[in-house]
């Protein structure tokens, strides 16, 4: 889909493939693309929201939210933005006054970041993260709520049946002791115990696969500011967390067993 304008306050615009917009993402705009989206001027706007699964390019993003499950690449700034990718971020150098900045807002991506400065010396609280992609990170969640559900529906059996843990030789005697009228009722919370507990240890099992894959991505992501990362700033790399004291110039952030650490550009 080709929009020769702008996208204008209040409309939705969904697509199946890519969309391409010649103009800007105006306050109040939506945006959701299963392809690309390409926008040649701005996304602007504190209700603006632009989602791709593939790549997205623009301008610059101000007080919206974008996320793309691939690469996003934004040709002059970032501010009081809200940034997710699962691929890179990249903040090139469009604009002499802002260019290659990203100020204000949190800025996360799952396989590295650069931008030329972050942060500010008059501007709000400036994060930047590594972390899991946007998809990856909505099956944990979605995994950790079923572990919840799981767990507390687990012990709500527990205590109908007036037992602490699962096991067998307990339950045939409950079940050998109990009326011939009640034991319906008790063999079908056997079987929702049974099978609750199944569905958490999967849960569990899965959720830790996807912890491995997330750690693993974010130990080879890098985050790259090639001019000053202001004092402002704070890094996040997966639970690791980086508030910086002082400005420092053309840094490598990157993730070690001891933590955050830092090295000059090479």
């Amino acid at each position: 889909m080709y929009i020769t304008g702008s996208v204008r306050s209040g409309f939705t615009i969904r697509a199946k493939g890519s969309i391409a917009i010649g103009g800007e993402v105006e306050p109040g705009g939506a945006i959701n693309a299963q392809g690309d989206v390409i926008v040649a001027g701005g996304i602007v706007g504190d209700h603006t929201s632009v989602v791709a699964l593939g790549n997205l390019q623009a301008k610059f993003v101000h007080n919206s939210s974008v996320m793309a499950r691939g690469d996003i690449v934004v040709g002059s700034y970032l501010l009081n933005a809200k940034i997710r990718a699962g691929g890179k971020l990249i903040v090139h150098s469009g604009d002499a006054s802002r260019g290659g900045s990203i100020v204000g807002g949190d800025a996360f991506a799952a396989a590295g970041i650069r931008a030329a400065r972050c942060g500010s010396v008059s501007t709000g609280h400036t994060v930047l993260g590594i972390g899991p992609a946007p998809d990856l990170a909505a099956k944990m969640r979605k995994l950790e709520s079923s572990i919840r559900f799981c767990q507390t529906n687990i012990l709500r059996a527990f205590r109908t049946l007036s037992l602490h843990e699962i096991n067998a030789a307990q339950f045939k005697a409950m079940i050998a002791r109990t009326a011939p009228s009640k034991r319906k009722q008790i063999m079908q919370v056997l079987r929702q115990l049974k099978g609750l507990t199944a569905t958490k240890e999967k849960s569990v099992r899965l959720r830790r696969q996807l912890d491995d894959q997330a750690a693993r991505s974010i130990r080879q992501a890098e985050i790259r500011i090639l001019d000053t990362a202001f004092s402002d700033t704070e890094i996040h790399m997966g639970d690791e967390k980086l508030a910086l004291c002082e400005d420092v110039v053309g840094r490598t952030f990157f993730l070690t067993d001891s933590g955050i650490e830092q090295r000059p550009l090479s």
